[in-house]
C-alpha cells in the first residue's frame, strides 16, 4: 500500500460511520467511533505504518499487543508513531472496546527484529 492509499484508508476510517461505542458506566462521554472503527484504524496503522528498509530500523516493540513474551508483540520501525497508537488504543479501551492484534503468537527468545519485504518482523 502506497502513502496515498494509506492516507485514504486512514481518512476513511476516521470519517465514515460515526457510530458510538459502548459508553463507560457513567454515560458521560460518548466515542466518535465505534469499536469496529477503532479496530480498523489500529489495524491499518500497524499493518502499513512504519515500514522499513534495514534491520536496524526495527526497534519499536508494541508492548501489550501479544502475550507476555517479547516476540509475540508487534514490531515496528523506529519512525512508528507510538504516541498516537497508544493514545488511540487507550481511548478504545476506555469505551470497553476489545482490540485484537494479529501477531505470530510464537514465543521464541532467539528471534531477532528484522526487516523483511519492507515490514519489521521477528525472525
Amino acid at each position: 500500500m502506497n502513502a496515498a492509499q494509506l492516507t485514504t484508508a486512514l481518512v476513511f476510517a476516521q470519517t465514515c460511520g460515526g457510530g458510538s461505542s459502548p459508553s463507560p458506566a457513567t454515560d458521560e462521554v460518548e466515542s466518535t467511533w465505534s469499536c469496529d472503527e477503532y479496530q480498523i484504524m489500529l489495524e491499518v496503522e500497524t499493518r502499513y505504518g512504519g515500514g522499513c528498509e534495514t534491520d536496524d530500523e526495527c526497534t519499536v516493540i508494541l508492548d501489550g499487543t501479544g502475550d507476555d513474551c517479547e516476540s509475540t508483540n508487534l514490531l515496528m520501525a523506529d519512525d512508528f508513531d507510538t504516541e498516537w497508537f497508544y493514545a488511540t488504543w487507550d481511548e478504545a479501551r476506555s469505551f470497553a472496546c476489545e482490540i485484537e492484534f494479529e501477531t505470530s503468537g510464537v514465543c521464541d527468545p532467539t528471534l531477532e527484529p528484522t526487516c523483511a519485504e519492507g515490514k519489521c518482523a521477528w525472525r
